[in-house]
């Protein structure tokens, strides 16, 4: 029933069916799977994410844990949905204890070196970051649109991108000390570690 409650569908069968096939697919090699498991915690599927987390580390799937995100049609529920952080940090904490590891999101590249192309042909970035990607904020996207590939070169585009970031870097910088840290982070990866990633490849350039 929680399974159609978030899905809209009864979809558990199908669901099943796919992970009893996934041991087919599997392959670890020196400590590195090809199988990531994505996991969003919920009010609802709390309490088994810790047996998700167990069932991925003993078959070498990766647990890939991000957030709930306060966007689109999810906002009307996000309030009943959203596990407090309290509740996160005792899941983030048992993968500790029972797995021997400091669990962290892992930080998206596309986030930062991909070049993000909408379904109108713009270049479009984060309006707060000039980040590729927005959704590592957990809400609904602010993009801004900076070329269009069917009238732009691929030398003006990269030079527009590079431009607004250079405009947004002192921002991020001042958004990189405000931000806290999240228990897990969202899709594409923590925000502090990910501003503070994008700050030192940056400055390095």
């Amino acid at each position: 029933s929680d399974i159609k409650y978030l899905y809209g569908r009864n979809v558990g069968p199908k669901l099943l069916q796919n992970y009893e096939k996934l041991a087919d697919v599997i392959r670890v090699e020196d400590g590195k799977t090809n199988v990531a498991a994505s996991i969003v915690p919920t009010t609802r599927n709390y309490q088994e994410c810790f047996q998700i987390i167990d069932y991925c580390m003993k078959r070498g799937i990766f647990p890939l844990i991000g957030q709930l995100e306060d966007a689109g049609k999810g906002t009307g529920v996000f309030g009943e949905l959203e596990v407090k952080d309290h509740d996160l940090l005792t899941l983030k904490n048992y993968i500790k204890e029972k797995h021997h590891i400091e669990y962290e999101i892992p930080t998206c590249p596309a986030t930062m070196s991909g070049i993000h192309i909408n379904t109108e042909n713009k270049v479009i970035v984060d309006k707060k970051t000039g980040l590729s990607c927005s959704w590592f904020w957990r809400t609904d996207p602010e993009m801004t649109e900076l070329a269009d590939i069917t009238k732009d070169s691929p030398k003006k585009i990269v030079a527009n991108i590079n431009k607004y970031r250079d405009e947004r870097i002192p921002f991020v910088e001042k958004l990189a000390r405000e931000t806290q840290n999240a228990p897990f982070g969202g899709c594409g990866g923590n925000v502090k570690t990910l501003l503070n990633n994008y700050l030192d490849i940056w400055k390095s350039k």
